[in-house]
């Protein structure tokens, strides 16, 4: 992988790309499959803590993070990461095409050939499994 592929690919359907990524991804573990897989990836640097946040019957358990996590992994996304964009009329054919092609790591859903996909699938149920459990 090169420093100009992408990390991470998703679209903004139904929002504005600043909705998408300041009510998601710059928000809560819990919401962005982005910062999950950052999180997993990141957990020891940043010396972040995970939690499971028990739900409910219309939303099963999940794991987050921390309050103090949550910042952490904020601050390093801002300092960190770039984003750019192109506008599209019908963006989901578009990218399930680009995740395909590109099969960028961080992408868990539709980068089904990615080489990074077992490694991040043992990150995440590592990171599940040392999750402590809050009520």
């Amino acid at each position: 992988m090169d420093s100009d592929s992408p990390l991470y690919l998703g679209i903004a359907e139904n929002k504005t790309l600043s909705e998408r990524i300041i009510g998601c991804h710059l928000s809560r573990m819990r919401v962005s499959a982005l910062r999950r897989s950052l999180t997993e990836v990141l957990l020891g640097d940043l010396n972040l803590r995970t939690r499971i946040v028990r739900g409910t019957a219309k939303r099963p358990s999940k794991y987050g993070m921390t309050s103090d996590g949550e910042t952490l992994l904020t601050e390093w996304m801002l300092a960190s990461l770039e984003v750019t964009w192109v506008a599209v009329d019908k963006p989901g054919p578009l990218e399930q095409s680009l995740v395909g092609i590109l099969l960028p790591p961080l992408n868990d859903a539709l980068a089904t050939g990615s080489p990074f996909r077992p490694y991040m699938k043992g990150l995440r149920e590592k990171v599940a499994r040392g999750a402590r459990v809050e009520p």
